[in-house]
């Protein structure tokens, strides 16, 4: 008994610090100050790399936890991924500070991702095995779709940013007629906030639609509803962020006074290419999905 109460002790503290690295509910309250406060290129890398490192450590010890502590713990995981969701969804709807709108993204796709590691305690045994393998894979191949695609916005940020000679806070204000001002930035933006919102055949989709299998199949349907639920509000806020690139028109004093500045070759192409890899992502969906299945393998 009180070696059971050690081991979920340690598991807690453990799960604790990394719901904060993830930002994920109930330690995500630093998240929007900390990438609207930071530089782009920092922010990107906090929510791409940093996040996936700690999701993939998070598999890790989820799928190597002893089975007789995972009805102590799937409760929690289900907890933080629900209020993550539902926290992400609604905060960004009232957010007008584009890097706020996406730290309030990151947010929800902690709640998504975490939702591979809810494995109901009630499931048979018979499948836990193959639970934990598409687990694993789905969640390996969601991390590295949005781990593109949040690299890609927080790129384009920086572009955009560069581009307004380095002053400019990029609000949905100023965003206004971008497609127009800045194609690349426009359409860079665009791709990178449809494929957060599952759109086929982004990276985001595919994401979503293992998600939805995994959920479907470990029979949670409780969390399939929230899930779709934040996916619904959500998409409304990501259209806060579309319409103003492709159908809004700027103050014409403001349109007179913009001054476009210079952007190296070299970040151009980094836009360029992020933009090929979201697009194309289903090309090598299959290669990741098949690495993910080998990962689950070593691990359990």
């Amino acid at each position: 008994f009180l070696k059971t109460r050690v081991v979920m002790l340690g598991y807690t503290f453990v799960f604790a610090g990394l719901f904060f690295k993830i930002a994920a509910f109930p330690m995500q309250a630093y998240v929007a100050d900390v990438y609207e406060g930071a530089a782009t290129i920092f922010t990107g890398i906090l929510a791409s790399l940093s996040k996936g490192a700690s999701v993939l450590l998070m598999l890790k010890i989820s799928l190597g936890m002893h089975d007789g502590y995972r009805q102590y713990f799937a409760p929690v995981l289900m907890f933080a991924a629900i209020g993550s969701m539902l926290y992400g969804s609604f905060a960004s709807l009232s957010a007008t500070n584009l890097k706020r709108i996406l730290a309030y993204s990151s947010i929800g796709h902690a709640g998504y991702l975490l939702s591979f590691l809810v494995v109901p305690a009630s499931a048979d045994a018979a499948i836990m095995g193959v639970l934990k393998q598409d687990a694993g894979s789905g969640l390996y191949l969601y991390l590295v779709g949005y781990a593109f695609s949040a690299l890609l916005a927080f790129s384009t940020i920086a572009y955009l940013e560069i581009a307004g000679g380095g002053r400019e806070i990029i609000t949905l204000s100023s965003l206004a007629n971008l497609h127009k001002r800045d194609p690349l930035g426009a359409w860079a933006l665009a791709i990178a906030v449809l494929s957060f919102m599952g759109m086929p055949p982004l990276a985001g989709f595919l994401g979503k639609f293992h998600l939805f299998r995994y959920l479907a199949l470990s029979n949670n349907l409780p969390l399939a509803a929230v899930a779709a639920l934040a996916s619904a509000v959500s998409m409304y806020a990501y259209i806060r962020v579309l319409k103003p690139i492709f159908f809004a028109e700027p103050d014409s004093g403001m349109q007179g006074q913009q001054t476009v500045f210079p952007v190296s070759y070299g970040v151009r192409f980094a836009v360029a290419f992020l933009m090929l890899v979201i697009s194309f992502f289903a090309a090598f969906s299959g290669f990741l999905y098949n690495n993910g299945i080998m990962a689950v393998h070593k691990i359990y």
